[in-house]
């Protein structure tokens, strides 16, 4: 059996406080989501959320990590040239679509309204810090 050294015992720490943080962070945005879909106004799906985009109503896009590549493309793509906050939710559709209280896949959605929650800001946020 192996001794533990200092090193590897504070590199073990290191990687638990990041993994602690990052679901710490899908833990609020979790809650957040679920906030905007309480006291808002979010549109689900694919044509929905690209209408609200092009009408210019949206102000947040959030994306499955199980969606098409052409969807997560093409929602990137118009997000980028709206100036619209885009996140790439890293559940599937179908967690997605339980943090929202619904009982089916989410792929895509757009927040028109975040209501009380500050998903929003939240998201500018983790994308300005990148």
């Amino acid at each position: 059996m192996a001794k533990r050294t200092k090193k590897s015992e504070k590199a073990e720490k290191a990687k638990t406080k990041g993994t602690a943080k990052i679901m710490a962070r899908s833990v609020d945005l979790s809650k957040e989501i679920r906030r905007a879909v309480d006291t808002g106004k979010i549109v689900f799906g694919s044509k929905q959320s690209e209408k609200s985009l092009l009408i210019g109503k949206s102000k947040l896009l959030i994306v499955a990590s199980n969606a098409p590549e052409l969807v997560k493309e093409k929602a990137a793509h118009q997000a980028g040239i709206s100036g619209i906050p885009y996140l790439s939710f890293d559940g599937t559709g179908l967690q997605l679509g339980s943090i929202c209280g619904k009982p089916f896949n989410i792929l895509l959605m757009s927040v028109e309204d975040a209501g009380k929650s500050t998903i929003v800001t939240a998201v500018e946020k983790m994308n300005a810090g990148q």
